[in-house]
């Protein structure tokens, strides 16, 4: 069976956004079998190797676990002749029955190569090499030592979640300081729990098993299990003649799952108006000298949060979340590179594919990839790297609103559209004067764990100076300007 691989950033589960394949389909080595949709991004599935499509486990809008069966197919005869898929011999009485299909209990994986110290398929190592893993390191469980395509998931699973601190070793029992504290807090012989973590160790929740197996009273299991009660639906949710039942699913469902997740973050907003004088002139400018393009206001906020991010690193961090032994986070990571998440509404929601480095890119350079990067997200053609690995999310009011703290992200912004409002100057006289400017309205929420109120107002605060004093922040535009017109004279 063709599974469906690791996407990334921890991702369980992806919604079958459509299927580009239906049973009885030759397909050819890494072409594209169907186009998932999870919170963070769209990818396409490649197979791994040519065959004919035999069965398809799952329907358009379903939701698919990580490193479960996706489709069955039978591997390409080609490949049999290469020795590259080995099958045992069918009983006369499996020859009667339906063709033997790629699954790991009816086939053999593809034969081994060994290179090395390392026995593993050409396919299992070509997953290795597009995850970036060294398959060296990689634990093989497979008969005779040999490296499977579940060992190097589970290793990017294991490589890319965060561990709590090292565990200790004192006398027989294995265990972090965190699980030894909270065993002696709950008076509780540690050497009598069963450890159940990797090489032996004792867990936080081995711990907590413990205690409530102690704590439960002894009652005989009952004759029969009671019934679960029904779920009575209300008048307001019952589907009445003319009414229209919708399914949650695709983009929008993951979109539900997030927000809700989201919710469980501690966060707090500020909020300041920003005078749009100064980016209007540098767009005048701009579209004086370069007429055949214009340049949005979006590209120069993206790069004004980003030199407000170089002075508070902090609010370009992501939350390590791993929690001690009474249930809290203990670290956070300030991360190197600012990977600025942008809002993208697609058909069913919105998405939110990151601009990767921004602090070493220019504010054209900012523009063109980002345009570039909208079309390609609502034609669904992002790379998975893509959407994932953002460490700050900007999104435009002008077009949505939600303002939540995403998953591991510590700070969101709101960039509203430009509005006109009265401004009132007061004249020599003591009297004042009227006059109409264009503003900006950007508003931000924070994870309260890691950021207090006076950072966040500093921030912002700062974003506003960035903004309305635009010299650091064209610095690069004027250099880039001058580029474009020597080589329009040239």
């Amino acid at each position: 069976a063709v599974k469906l691989g690791d996407l990334g950033e921890g991702t369980k589960e992806a919604t079958i956004k459509q299927w580009l394949v239906q049973p009885g389909n030759q397909v050819k080595e890494f072409e594209d079998l169907c186009e998932v949709i999870t919170d963070k991004l769209t990818a396409k599935i490649p197979s791994a190797y040519p065959g004919k499509i035999v069965k398809l486990h799952y329907k358009n809008d379903d939701i698919c676990q990580v490193g479960a069966p996706l489709l069955d197919m039978e591997v390409d005869d080609a490949l049999k002749v290469k020795g590259e898929v080995k099958k045992e011999e069918p009983t006369p009485e499996a020859k009667k029955e339906e063709p033997i299909q790629a699954k790991a209990e009816t086939q053999a994986p593809p034969a081994a190569e060994h290179k090395g110290d390392v026995l593993a398929t050409p396919a299992v190592r070509a997953l290795a090499q597009k995850m970036k893993i060294d398959i060296s390191k990689v634990t093989p469980t497979g008969k005779g030592g040999k490296v499977t395509q579940e060992d190097v998931m589970k290793f990017a699973e294991q490589k890319s979640t965060p561990t709590p601190p090292a565990a200790e070793h004192r006398g027989e029992v294995l265990a972090a300081p965190a699980v030894r504290a909270l065993a002696q807090k709950m008076k509780i012989d540690i050497s009598k729990v069963i450890p159940t973590g990797k090489g032996g160790k004792t867990t936080q929740e081995d711990v907590l098993k413990y205690a409530e197996q102690q704590a439960a009273p002894q009652k005989p299991a009952p004759a029969t299990a009671p019934k679960a009660p029904k779920v009575q639906i209300g008048a307001s949710t019952q589907v009445l003649p003319g009414d229209q039942s919708f399914k949650i699913a695709g983009v929008q469902y993951e979109m539900a799952k997030s927000m809700t997740l989201a919710q469980l973050v501690p966060h707090y907003s500020v909020q300041e108006d920003i005078s749009a004088e100064t980016i209007k002139k540098i767009q005048k400018e701009y579209e004086r000298l370069n007429p055949k393009k214009k340049m949005d206001h979006l590209p120069l906020f993206i790069k004004a949060f980003s030199i407000a991010l170089n002075e508070f690193p902090v609010l370009n961090s992501i939350v390590n979340p791993a929690k001690d032994a009474e249930g809290f986070i203990y670290e956070y990571i300030k991360k190197a590179d600012h990977n600025i998440g942008i809002s993208i509404e697609v058909p069913k929601g919105v998405i939110y594919p990151n601009l990767k480095a921004v602090q070493n890119k220019s504010i054209i350079q900012i523009a063109e990839e980002l345009a570039d990067l909208t079309v390609r997200a609502r034609k669904g053609a992002l790379a998975p790297e893509e959407s994932t690995g953002a460490t700050f999310s900007i999104t435009n009011m002008g077009v949505v609103g939600a303002q939540t703290v995403f998953g591991q992200q510590i700070a969101i912004a709101a960039v509203g559209p430009m509005e006109k409002v009265p401004v009132f100057t007061k004249t020599k006289d003591k009297e004042y004067s009227v006059k109409i400017n264009d503003k900006f309205t950007v508003s931000m929420s924070m994870d309260h764990r890691i950021v207090d109120g006076a950072t966040g107002a500093k921030f912002i605060g700062r974003l506003r100076q960035i903004v309305e004093n635009m010299d650091i922040l064209i610095s690069d535009l004027k250099q880039t300007l001058k580029c474009i017109l020597s080589l329009i004279h040239i």
